[in-house]
Order: structure tokens, then C-alpha cells, then sequence
């Protein structure tokens, strides 16, 4: 038989784990929405105030932040929009011996 089901069993608390509980440190810093070029460049903390962070104006350098993703799509978007309508507005003026230069060229192009 086995000795070990005689045994009597104590329970052992599970320990809390550290990663719950913020460290003095962790609830200081305050993530930033998005750093500046030059925050991003040399990879340290941006304290992403504008019109100019803590370390642009430490260093006397431009601070410029790019465009959101979001508006950078939206504006290209619209852009290509833009180039759909003239193209249309250019073919809708083109004669017959243009629109079959067009058509050969088109063929030529590799399309992505």
C-alpha cells in the first residue's frame, strides 16, 4: 500500500503576485498617447506635451509629431478619390485613336 495516503495534507496559501500591485514607481509614469519624432529616434520617454516635450525643449531641437494613422488612411484615401475623379473627367475627353493608346498602355502596366 502506499504510505502516502496516511499523511495528513496542509494547505499552503497561494502568494499574491507582485504584478497586481503597482510599485511606487509604476504609478508615477503615465503612459503617453504618442511620442514625438525625436522621442521615438533615440527610443527614451516622451513626455508628449505640446506644442513641445521635456526633452525637445531640454535640447533646444524641433518637436514635431506625426499624423495618426487613422487620419494619415483618411487622407489618402480621399487623395485617391481625388485621382479616381480625374482620371474619369480626363478618359470622358479622350477620342477613339486616344482611348486605343490608353487601353495599350494599360495593357503594358503590371498591376499590383
Amino acid at each position: 500500500m502506499d504510505d502516502r495516503s496516511n499523511q495528513t495534507k496542509i494547505a499552503i496559501p497561494r502568494l499574491e503576485r507582485r504584478e497586481n500591485k503597482p510599485t511606487c514607481n509604476q504609478a508615477a509614469t503615465k503612459r503617453v498617447p504618442k511620442a514625438c519624432s525625436n522621442c521615438r529616434s533615440r527610443k527614451v520617454r516622451c513626455s508628449g506635451e505640446q506644442p513641445r516635450c521635456q526633452n525637445c525643449v531640454r535640447q533646444s531641437v524641433p518637436c514635431t509629431y506625426l499624423q495618426a494613422r487613422r487620419d494619415r488612411l483618411k487622407d489618402a484615401a480621399e487623395h485617391i478619390d481625388q485621382l479616381v475623379t480625374l482620371l474619369k473627367d480626363l478618359n470622358a475627353h479622350v477620342d477613339d485613336s486616344g482611348q486605343q493608346k490608353i487601353d495599350e498602355f494599360l495593357g503594358s502596366v503590371r498591376v499590383f
